[in-house]
């Protein structure tokens, strides 16, 4: 029973699979049925008779029927081809045969690729074909219309264009015979030809019509403005010439030949209404002639320079080689007292050595400008680079004498800052005094000892002869170290004796109580006979707080009181 179930339901499930894959198929199937009527409902036939309308020999003709004989061959073979395998592909489904229907479904598809392709290419045949006519007409009328305004053109400014009007003449000749050519065309029902020869007609009237606007400009410039401009340059430099100028290094007659030769070439490009090379080349004459104008008048600038500057720049050198000269004696006079770095000396040295040589390149400058054998923009960067060179001698001077300055003053607040030294060393001394100590710790005393020590430091380097403000600087540094230190320890030792004294005392009576208490305070007596005032302080400190905790705070406000009140 079960075994029979089982054949059933395998039935079932292949009749199930067969109905799903046939149904998948046949709605392919229907798409390239849908694809098939798109082919066939192309307008080709209406295209065609489109092209009926217009003259039917020649070009016109041929293609005609090439497209013609095409879409019958699509009507009559490929689609009814292709129908006959839509209908075996429907009973191959029907047969459950689908390997067959698989093979002729690649094969429709194929088919109606080749045939959608070929139905493209004849619609764009026929559109471009059609659209050459109308565009042919169109455009034919636009180029008559710019050959009658270019004509027109040519004849109301015929003096304008010069020799260059016979080969203008001819070229509209060509023009016009482009006309001839393509009615020619048009009439034998070549359309694609007769475009192909409107659209050359059209680049031929830019091109005329870019001659007619340049050709007069460039004429005009080639032969009586850059002429011009160089026979000035011309005139202009045999001027500067006589009035003492030197202009070989320039060469401008060699310029201005090869100028005036180039615009002669240009001028029979013209002649032959050729404007290419010439358009290219007229920036480059243009910008050669502005550079011409323009080192001419370099050297006129660089001449007045060279006559206002030049003695300023004598007198500035005179001035630096006395300043120099001055410094020099500073210098002497100071090194004496101070010392100067072996360096610096050098680097002034340096300044007069370079004095000497600005002195000798100026002097062969003056030389130069009164024989008249330099190019004056070359004096001129001459003297520029001279002057450049004395400003920076100058800066040079002035930090030097700056530096001499600034050693006397240093001496000066050194000794300020000594004398200020001085003064705490003795407030010091003071303090100790006024508080009536038992006595002086060792270390303190050999804190006071190296301060004293570092104060002689100082006296005796500004003693030394030179003077080295360096070592004094030096000295001084720690010199302040020292005597800070010291005034930072009195303080603290004196605030100490004080406090441990005051705490001892107030200690005494919990000596009878406690025993321990009274070990602790006897310990901190002998540190303070010993002058060890801080090992007193913590000693009695730790006393009392032992047995009275928070009494030192109270100490503390007490003497502070106290001491506020004297």
């Amino acid at each position: 029973m079960q075994y029979v179930i089982g054949i059933i339901v395998f039935i079932i499930v292949i009749m199930l699979f067969g109905y799903i894959a046939k149904k998948k198929i046949f709605k392919e199937l229907d798409k390239l049925e849908s694809w098939k009527m798109d082919l066939m409902n192309k307008p080709v036939p209406a295209e065609l008779s489109k092209v009926k309308q217009l003259n039917m020999t020649g070009q016109t003709e041929e293609m005609f029927e090439k497209w013609r004989k095409s879409w019958d061959e699509i009507v009559t073979f490929y689609l009814p081809e292709i129908e006959e395998f839509l209908f075996d592909a429907e009973d191959y489904t029907d047969k459950y045969r689908f390997k067959a229907v698989k093979s002729t479904q690649l094969e429709i598809q194929k088919k109606l690729q080749f045939v959608e392709e070929q139905i493209e290419k004849i619609i764009k045949g026929l559109h471009d074909l059609l659209g050459s006519e109308e565009k042919n007409k169109q455009d034919v009328a636009e180029a008559k219309e710019k050959y009658r305004e270019l004509k027109r053109t040519l004849i109301t400014n015929r003096h304008a264009y010069g020799k260059a009007e016979v080969r203008l003449e001819v070229l509209l000749d060509e023009i016009l015979m482009e006309f001839e050519n393509f009615e020619n065309a048009t009439t034998n029902g070549n359309v694609l030809e007769a475009r192909e020869i409107v659209l050359n007609m059209k680049e031929q009237l830019v091109k005329f019509e870019e001659k007619l606007e340049h050709i007069p400009r460039l004429l005009s410039f080639c032969s009586q403005e850059l002429p011009a401009k160089t026979k000035e340059i011309s005139n202009g430099h045999g001027e500067m010439v006589e009035q003492g100028y030197e202009l070989s290094h320039l060469q401008i007659e060699k310029e201005v030949n090869r100028l005036n030769k180039q615009a002669e070439t240009y001028i029979e490009y013209l002649h032959k209404a050729e404007i290419d090379e010439v358009l290219e080349g007229e920036t480059e004459l243009r910008e050669s002639v502005e550079l011409l104008y323009d080192v001419l008048e370099k050297e006129v600038h660089a001449r007045q320079y060279v006559a206002s500057h030049k003695n300023e720049t004598e007198e500035r050198l005179n001035l630096l080689i006395t300043e120099g000269k001055r410094i020099e004696k500073e210098t002497n006079f100071v090194k004496q007292s101070y010392h100067i770095h072996e360096s610096e000396l050098e680097a002034f040295k340096q300044m007069d050595k370079k004095l000497v040589t600005l002195e000798t390149k100026l002097k062969n400058l003056v030389e130069k400008v009164a024989e008249h054998k330099l190019a004056y923009s070359i004096l001129k960067d001459e003297l520029t680079k001279i002057s450049e060179e004395l400003d920076i001698i100058r800066q040079e001077q002035s930090a030097f004498a700056e530096k001499l300055h600034m050693l006397r003053k240093d001496e000066l607040e050194a000794r300020e800052q000594l004398q200020e030294l001085r003064q705490k060393s003795t407030e010091v001394r003071r303090l100790v005094s006024k508080s009536n100590l038992p006595g002086l710790p060792e270390e303190y005393k050999f804190l006071l000892e190296d301060a004293h020590h570092s104060l002689e430091e100082v006296y005796q380097s500004l003693g030394e002869k030179p003077l080295n403000i360096a070592v004094v600087q030096s000295a001084l540094e720690n010199a302040e170290a020292f005597m800070s230190k010291l005034h930072e320890q009195t303080i603290e030792m004196i605030e100490n004796v004080q406090f441990a004294e005051f705490v001892i005392q107030y200690g005494n009576r919990y000596k009878r109580a406690n025993s321990h208490t009274k070990q602790q305070l006897e310990k901190a007596e002998s540190a303070f006979r010993n002058y060890q005032y801080s090992t007193a302080l913590e000693e009695a400190v730790a006393a009392i707080e032992e047995v009275e905790p928070g009494a030192i705070k109270k100490l503390e406000a007490w003497l502070n009181e106290d001491q506020q009140k004297n």
